[in-house]
């Protein structure tokens, strides 16, 4: 026994030609004891078996021909598309409906729908077939019921999330939520930092103008903070303290204020008191002096500083070295001490306190 797959070609009522793969052909005889099965269906005669199906045959090697003993017709697959059509009118399960330029067309479907669609949008899986004017449907669908599902589903949807209560869930919103409010508050930390130094740097006659639009722009960040939800205390944190990074170009003479240069060339002065913490790049306290390289952090309102560090020396040492040594530490430095209370040491190596008197500023001793 052998098995064909191919195209009929051409039958008569004792044999069936198919064309083969490779384009040959292949002559079988068919008699009363050969099975012809459509799909799943069993079928008799030749006439179940049209010219230009394909079959699948299984047939017995003779002296002559070979024998078919079973023939089964393989399926074509349906041609479908979706339409969309304006309904018209129905009866029963005939739908007659008008495409976009106006054409009337009969649709038959599996079940029968109502007749008060006038004007309704509806969408057919159509099976196609010879040019006609009446199609057949296995299915359709009412625009405005899509529509009304939809907004139903999207209801769910945002009741569900109202109401969401899983950890990981809120964890994400949180995050997010965080996100928005850190890249917010950093925006407007540089905005108000730029706005300190440009006011500081400014001419007399330029300076209230410059304050007034900086206190619009404080305006405009508390809502925004607000907005998003960010708490009283975070929003009065942000807003009330400021970022200079520069050179100290300046140390009182008892060591409460320094002038920090910078990279724009603004100076401001800071007021150094007893909450005010002064640290290397490693966290361990030190001395201020003219030269060093800073990044401030101070109360807007006071200008009292925050945080001072001194970045570290190491940091310049190429650049020391090829300037002689002129960006390092010399005696000719002024430290941020108080010779008073006993003459700080200004060296990096050691841990040194910084105290305030009520009449005296700072001191700083070991």
């Amino acid at each position: 026994m052998t098995g064909i797959f191919g195209e009929v070609q051409a039958k008569t009522d004792d044999s069936i030609t198919v064309k083969l793969k490779d384009g040959s052909t292949v002559q079988l005889v068919v008699d009363a004891e050969t099975k012809i099965k459509t799909g799943d269906k069993d079928a008799s005669g030749m006439d179940a078996v049209p010219v230009g199906s394909r079959v699948a045959v299984l047939a017995e090697n003779t002296t002559s021909s070979p024998a078919a003993l079973r023939v089964m017709v393989v399926p074509g697959q349906p041609q479908r598309e979706h339409r969309t059509f304006t309904l018209v009118e129905a009866n029963g399960n005939i739908v007659v409906v008008e495409d976009e330029t106006g054409n009337r067309l009969e649709i038959e479907i599996d079940h029968e729908i109502s007749d008060a669609i006038a004007g309704e949008l509806a969408t057919f899986l159509l099976e196609l077939g010879p040019q006609s004017n009446r199609l057949k449907a296995k299915a359709e669908m009412k625009i405005s019921n899509v529509v009304k599902r939809l907004e139903a589903q999207a209801q769910k949807l945002d009741r569900e999330a109202k109401s969401e209560a899983q950890a990981d869930a809120k964890a994400r919103k949180e995050k997010a939520h965080a996100d928005v409010t850190a890249k917010l508050e950093a925006n407007m930390q540089r905005q108000l930092d730029l706005f300190a130094e440009v006011i500081a740097d400014a001419p007399p006659q330029a300076k209230a103008a410059l304050e007034r639009a900086r206190d619009n722009t404080v305006k405009g960040y508390e809502q925004a903070l607000k907005s998003v939800g960010a708490s009283a205390s975070s929003t009065r944190a942000v807003l009330g303290t400021r970022v200079i990074e520069g050179e100290v170009t300046a140390v009182s003479e008892d060591g409460s204020r320094i002038t920090v240069t910078s990279k724009r060339g603004a100076a401001i002065e800071l007021k150094l008191d007893a909450n005010s913490r002064v640290t290397t790049s490693a966290n361990a306290t030190t001395t201020i002096e003219v030269g060093d390289e800073v990044t401030a952090k101070y109360e807007a309102a006071t200008s009292t500083a925050v945080s001072v560090r001194v970045h570290a020396d190491d940091d310049d040492d190429d650049q020391d070295d090829d300037n002689d040594g002129n960006r390092g530490r010399s005696e000719e430095k002024k430290p941020a001490s108080t010779p008073a209370n006993g003459g700080a040491s200004n060296g990096r190596g050691s841990t040194i306190s910084v105290n305030v008197k009520a009449d005296a500023g700072i001191s700083i001793g070991r």
